[in-house]
């Protein structure tokens, strides 16, 4: 269902978005959404006094690549994201009961924190330094203009307090994982948990189907990168471990949804550990 902000220049608008990431952007549904391509539709939204001011979370691996380099620092903006250009996020809280991990570190952290805290007097300011702190799987980042982390958290996410909340929640970090590796941890989890012998056996086979696919992975990935660069060893050793900032927007996007249609083996968008491995083609 398409959403559409009917703002105006006196509206204040907070965005939370979580989902899958890569460098330069984010994964949804079965299409990716460029850093180049957000900076144009949050630039026009500007121009075209949507906003006063926009506050915008976003959860997901390398979400800092999302508005490094790119995001004004004068256009009324200020991005908070769960790790910097080339960290994995987190998902933590994992749930016997419904066999999966239920939050993300990052995620988990601000939530808390706006349950319990008097959100007219916390500043965004505030609320980003305590998640900072306390996110210790990733590196926090803010972006944009930081004039707007003087503004209470109230005049974004709303005034209206939460029921106090009985039990203290658990730490996030106790089981916190890679977003990569959920799929595998899973696994293992359950393998733990199990007390039937054939179903042990069934999840070990599926681990080991698991490895094998994230290793075909790799070694696709080193194959594109070496085919790139006319099978220059050096280069791809350089490549394939190198982290740097994206520039060439243009041939970088071309390349991944490219990949996304064609390179099934890929498994994109829905598969995490590939989308870990984009940051080779930012490499070339």
């Amino acid at each position: 269902m398409l959403k559409v902000s009917d703002s105006g220049p006196n509206d204040h608008i907070f965005v939370n978005f979580v989902d899958h990431g890569a460098p330069n952007l984010i994964a949804f549904g079965q299409k990716f959404l460029h850093s180049k391509d957000l900076m144009k539709v949050l630039k026009e939204m500007h121009q075209e006094q949507k906003f006063a001011k926009l506050v915008f979370y976003l959860e997901s691996c390398e979400s800092g690549s999302m508005f490094k380099t790119l995001l004004p620092k004068d256009i009324n903006i200020l991005a908070l994201s769960a790790s910097n250009s080339s960290q994995s996020s987190y998902a933590c809280y994992f749930d016997k009961k419904r066999k999966t991990y239920l939050g993300d570190v990052f995620s988990v952290m601000w939530l808390q924190d706006s349950d319990k805290e008097n959100l007219n007097s916390e500043t965004i300011q505030d609320q980003f330094k305590m998640t900072k702190k306390k996110t210790n799987t990733s590196h926090v980042m803010e972006f944009g203009d930081k004039s707007i982390g003087k503004m209470t958290v109230a005049e974004f996410q709303g005034n209206q307090q939460a029921n106090n909340i009985v039990f203290p929640a658990p730490d996030p970090t106790i089981d916190a994982v890679k977003a990569e590796d959920v799929e595998m941890e899973v696994l293992r989890n359950l393998w733990l948990l199990s007390t039937d012998e054939l179903e042990k056996d069934q999840l070990v086979s599926q681990l080991s189907d698991l490895a094998l696919k994230r290793s075909k992975i790799d070694r696709l990935v080193k194959e594109i990168i070496s085919k790139t660069v006319d099978h220059d060893h050096q280069t791809v050793t350089s490549i394939m471990e190198d982290t740097v900032d994206l520039y060439n927007h243009d041939c970088y996007i071309q390349t991944v949804e490219y990949l996304r249609d064609t390179c099934h083996d890929l498994d994109l968008p829905n598969f995490q550990y590939s989308l870990r491995r984009f940051y080779a083609f930012v490499n070339l």
